[in-house]
């Protein structure tokens, strides 16, 4: 393995690790919080969280990628470049305070709606601070304090909720725990930065300016994105009420929670591409193909189980998990479970074209993706709101169809070579398996949850292996990782790290 392999396989078990963690509060949250405060109190806080996410991600303004890309390159531009980001930022942020305004006036939302979007925006610039920080970390290939941020910053707000659903105190203090995570990011990140490099903030109008124009670029692709994600609750927010909201969220959230694999394999691998690309010889071309076509393989042994499984057992998992208040979003889970093969796709094929420098290709892609969403969430959602009483599944129907366009468009611009026969072997037998699963799945379907789980399992992981679909050289990097991780974990549990950050 070469020194490049050798750091994605450290930043990958190290992600692996903090993201297991992460998942089990992200997990307990998604499930106990819709229960306190009910399908319209969820509905609202998902409205308030997708409202920043797309405003935040024009603060950005494309500074995270591209600070990334430049820092994996040029070490030693670190502290301009983190200085010059935060100035954008901040003047950005007092932009979007503006638009905020003008829209909450134009949409007249519940009081209570627009207090939880103000508690929210409360904690906006730290949360722009830590992730400015945390993008010069990512290409500094530094992981370990962005999973221990992520960690902790987790571990108290799961804490901090449970004592509020003690209490009693309602959403508003749910609303707070969020900046809990941002505050306690910055802090972690901040200070793991410090130590490598001074952070002096100065304004130097010509630094800001460069960087300001070379990320253009990548805001168009990032809000895009952004917008293309959140677009539908934005929508669903003109169209339905909020308890229809509340189903549409816990669908997306909980599938979401169920997305650790693509974002720590996409995270990994994104500075290792933007290197060889700017050094692009023939045998680290090569090599780039070859990880490339080994995370596309991977995403089909992974996502095709848990996104087929979840679909198949998603009726029974709403009620289970959120109550009988929930069972509408049922449905919408088990759509969402379909959408997700095709979203672990995306997040490899999209950071590998946006490190080859062809922001603007993915994003037309993204571009017309939205712009198709747009029409058909203004047509799915009141049709199924009025045929069914759910705009909720409208709002899934039109996130299905525009991520498959979005695989298929990304298919489309990986390099020659990616796509062998032998992936085309992994992807449609992790596809029969996957079918098959679902079948097991439908057969006990009446039985209590788990049983349905453990079937669905054992029938993927029992054709997998008689079929032989995974290579034998994936098993041993796929037996690495895991002895590695383990090996990790023991040592931390052995010798507790104190003093690191």
């Amino acid at each position: 393995m070469n020194d490049s392999g050798k750091v994605i396989f450290k930043n990958t078990s190290v992600l692996m690790g903090s993201q297991l963690i992460t998942w089990s509060f992200a997990f307990f949250l998604t499930i106990f919080l819709p229960r306190y405060i009910g399908p319209a109190g969820i509905g609202q806080y998902a409205l308030a969280l997708s409202i920043w996410i797309v405003l935040e991600q024009f603060m950005e303004f494309g500074t995270t990628k591209f600070m990334t890309k430049e820092i994996a390159r040029f070490p030693e531009k670190t502290s301009k470049l983190v200085s010059a980001a935060i100035i954008i930022r901040a003047v950005l942020f007092v932009i979007s305070c503006i638009a905020l305004s003008t829209y909450l006036y134009v949409m007249h939302y519940p009081i209570e709606t627009v207090y939880v979007i103000l508690i929210l925006g409360f904690f906006v610039p730290i949360g722009q601070l830590s992730r400015a920080i945390s993008a010069a970390l990512v290409g500094l290939e530094i992981m370990e304090y962005i999973s221990l941020a992520d960690v902790i910053g987790k571990a108290i707000q799961l804490i901090v909720v449970f004592i509020i659903m003690w209490l009693g105190l309602g959403i508003y203090a749910v609303a707070v725990t969020a900046g809990l995570v941002e505050v306690t990011s910055f802090i972690v990140h901040f200070v793991a930065l410090r130590r490598r490099f001074p952070i002096h903030i100065s304004v130097d109008k010509s630094l800001v300016i460069w960087m300001f124009k070379s990320s253009l670029p990548f805001v168009l692709s990032g809000l895009v994105l952004t917008i293309y994600q959140e677009i539908d609750m934005i929508i669903m927010s003109a169209l339905v009420n909020e308890v229809v909201m509340g189903w549409y969220s816990v669908a997306v959230r909980l599938s979401a929670t169920f997305l650790f694999v693509p974002t720590i394999l996409a995270t990994a691998v994104f500075p290792a591409f933007a290197r060889v690309h700017k050094d692009a010889s023939d045998e680290t071309v090569d090599g780039t193909i070859k990880l490339l076509s080994k995370s596309t393989d991977l995403m089909f042994l992974f996502g095709i189980p848990i996104g087929f499984g979840l679909a198949s057992i998603a009726n029974q998992l709403a009620v289970f998990f959120f109550g009988e208040e929930f069972a509408q979003a049922g449905p919408v889970l088990a759509l969402m479970g379909f959408v997700m093969v095709f979203i672990y796709l995306t997040a490899i094929f999209g950071q590998y074209i946006i490190a080859t420098d062809r922001v603007n290709i993915w994003t037309s892609f993204m571009v017309v993706a939205t712009l198709v969403t747009i029409p058909l969430d203004l047509l799915m959602i009141p049709w199924f709101q009025q045929e069914f009483g759910n705009g909720a599944i409208g709002g899934a129907f039109a996130f299905m169809i525009t991520e498959l366009g979005m695989a298929i468009g990304g298919l489309l611009l990986l390099p020659r070579g990616t796509l062998t026969w032998s992936s085309v072997r992994i992807a449609t037998l992790s596809l029969v398996a996957g079918v098959t699963m679902m079948g097991a799945c439908w057969l006990v379907r009446d039985m209590i949850l788990v049983v349905p789980v453990i079937v669905g399992a054992a029938t993927y992981s029992s054709i997998i292996l008689l079929l032989r679909v995974i290579p034998r050289e994936d098993i041993i990097v796929l037996r690495n990782l895991s002895q590695d991780l383990v090996a990790r974990l023991r040592a931390r549990i052995a010798k507790p790290s104190t003093g690191e950050v």
